[in-house]
């Protein structure tokens, strides 16, 4: 088999993971199913004022597991099936946002992780007799379904849905992976808590034991992902603009326990409050595809004529998620990396592969190099630097 494609295949399996469309929302469960942010269940006054219509926002959980506002992570999570000695030894731990998978040790002597988990997974409440999840998906606020895969085998999300959500007049994701069943089309509006799916194990290394349904929230890098994929892969992306390299996830359960802290916080909000990990200046002079799309990443930078802008200078959580967006002084012809967090710095901590230090600098890696020509492909093709 030719390279090119064999590499995208390769893509497809490790991202992550066409119905008709029907535009009839899809009914709500009764409002005692889903847990909202506060843990309580929502009501029916509240939930007229959900998202869509304000910059506030107020989700529910995608399961009745509320574990997470009762302090019991360990029937909230769905862990690994190992454990890691001294610094997590308990395997619910392997079910969180972040850095929580591949141990390694650092030059400290110390264990660290090198690589990103872009959602949690949360743990099942009920089985039936055959040890399978019984648990209904469900949407955690109102929104339209912009992909549903139903094929098991074509993603490690195995069966997956990913809805649209309007926060702050910019859309923002959720993806509700390893389904068993999926109940919703592509096209429909759903209210906040419709029933999306059944959780299941589908996807790559799971099995019955490990039922979970895997939760992601996260932006998307560029509408243009297609060019992107054809031109690094040599193939079209299986799953368009929703495959997994393409959705920048946030930690999922700190926006929730955030929310139940504040219930007016706003999604921009929580995305500045997130730690910096790492900035990388892009080249200037064209179209940046996430500045339009989320402009309240930096009202300068979304304001500029993309032709008058010498870099676009991005900030990146640690996990690799995008938190500020600014024009960058000096003109660069390829990602260059800006600077570092102090914690990645003297811990060698991981950037998921994509920044390699030099010396006492960082440089983006092959693989970095690649993904950040994602941010800066335009609707002419991606870059090649």
């Amino acid at each position: 088999m030719p390279l090119r494609p064999l590499l995208a295949l390769l893509a497809l399996a490790l991202a992550g993971c066409e119905m008709s469309s029907d535009d009839a929302p899809v009914d709500a469960p009764p409002r005692d199913a889903a847990p909202s942010a506060s843990g309580a269940p929502p009501t029916d006054a509240s939930a007229s004022d959900r998202s869509g219509g304000t910059d506030g926002l107020s989700l529910v959980l995608p399961t009745e597991n509320g574990a997470l506002f009762n302090g019991a992570p360990d029937r909230f999570y769905m862990g690994l099936n190992t454990t890691v000695d001294s610094l997590r030894p308990e395997r619910w731990e392997g079910g969180q946002y972040g850095y929580v998978r591949d141990p390694v040790p650092t030059i400290f002597g110390r264990r660290t992780f090198r690589r990103v988990h872009e959602g949690i997974d949360i743990a099942p409440v009920g089985r039936d007799a055959q040890g399978n999840a019984i648990d209904t998906v469900f949407a955690i606020d109102r929104g339209r379904v912009v992909y549903a895969n139903a094929s098991a085998g074509a993603s490690s999300y195995g069966k997956y849905v990913v809805v649209e959500h309007d926060w702050s007049d910019s859309p923002v994701y959720s993806l509700y992976a390893h389904l068993s069943d999926v109940f919703v089309r592509e096209g429909q509006s759903v209210e906040q808590g419709a029933h999306l799916g059944r959780m299941g194990y589908t996807g790559r290394g799971l099995g019955r034991a490990r039922s979970h349904v895997h939760l992601e929230i996260a932006f998307m890098v560029n509408e243009h992902e297609p060019l992107w994929f054809r031109e690094y892969f040599g193939t079209n992306d299986l799953h368009g603009r929703f495959f997994g390299t393409n959705l920048a996830g946030v930690p999922p359960a700190e926006l929730y326990l955030a929310l139940e802290e504040d219930p007016d916080l706003t999604f921009p909000e929580f995305i500045r409050s997130l730690e910096e990990g790492y900035v990388v200046d892009l080249p200037g002079g064209r179209p940046l595809d996430l500045i339009e799309r989320y402009p309240w990443l930096g009202e300068q930078a979304a304001a500029a004529d993309p032709a008058d802008v010498p870099a676009w200078r991005i900030a990146f959580t640690q996990e690799g998620a995008p938190i500020r967006v600014e024009i960058g002084p000096e003109p660069v012809d390829r990602p260059t990396v800006e600077g570092v967090s102090l914690g990645i710095w003297l811990t060698d901590g991981s950037t998921n592969r994509m920044l390699q230090r030099r010396g006492l600098s960082y440089e983006p890696t092959r693989r970095g190099a690649s993904y950040f020509a994602l941010y800066a492909t335009t609707a002419d093709g991606a870059p090649r630097w």
